[in-house]
C-alpha cells in the first residue's frame, strides 16, 4: 500500500473561493459597472485573505478606507508570519501572531 501523498489530491479550498464569487454573480446578476466589478473582486479576495491572517474585516475596511492605518496591513502580517516561520521558532511564531482588534 502506498503512503499518503504530501500534496492533496484535490484543490477544493481554491475551488470554493472561486465558486463563492460565481454564485454571488449568478444571484445578483453581476456588477453594473467596471468599478463595481473591481470593488467586488477586491472584497472577494480581501475577506478570505484577512480571515487566514486572523484579522476581522469589519474594522479593517474602515481603517484602510479612512487612511488611519492604525491596523497593520495584510502584507505586513504576511511578512511577519513568513519571517517567523522561516526562523522556525515557536516563540517567534507566537510573537508574530496578529493582534486582535475590537
Amino acid at each position: 500500500m502506498r503512503a499518503p501523498p504530501d500534496v492533496p489530491l484535490h484543490n477544493k479550498p481554491a475551488a470554493w473561493g472561486a465558486r463563492q464569487r460565481v454564485r454571488k454573480r449568478d444571484v445578483s446578476g453581476g456588477p453594473r459597472s467596471h468599478a463595481g466589478r473591481t470593488a467586488g473582486d477586491i472584497g472577494g479576495t480581501l475577506t478570505p485573505t484577512a480571515a487566514t491572517r486572523g484579522v476581522t474585516v469589519a474594522p479593517y475596511w474602515p481603517d484602510r478606507l479612512s487612511g488611519a492605518d492604525q491596523m497593520p496591513s495584510l502584507a505586513a502580517l504576511s511578512t511577519q508570519r513568513a519571517a517567523a516561520a522561516h526562523a522556525g521558532s515557536t516563540a517567534a511564531l507566537a510573537a508574530a501572531s496578529p493582534p486582535t482588534f475590537q
